[in-house]
């Protein structure tokens, strides 16, 4: 699996995820971006925050998956967990 972060500070999540695809990613997760105008599969995306131009999003392209992961109280409200998930093949 190939991850990338990135602090990208502004700009809608997918776009920012469009800018490094030629990275070749799995999954990537950005810092500092807007909620997605469109709308994505939720298995293939997780967003956080509570300002719409400024939160963190997870994008994983297939065959992972994005599922939530519980949060940890003494975590603080910084931290967002999720899982990533590659189906097994049948």
């Amino acid at each position: 699996m190939r991850l990338i972060t990135w602090n990208c500070f502004r700009g809608d999540a997918l776009t920012r995820a469009g800018d490094v695809a030629d990275l070749g990613p799995d999954v990537v997760v950005l810092q500092e971006c807007a909620r997605p105008v469109a709308a994505l599969d939720p298995d293939a995306l997780a967003w956080f925050g509570d300002n719409p131009r400024h939160g963190a999003a997870v994008v994983a392209r297939a065959p992972y998956r994005l599922r939530p992961a519980p949060r940890c109280a003494d975590a603080g409200g910084s931290v967002f967990p999720v899982r990533v998930e590659r189906p097994h093949a049948r």
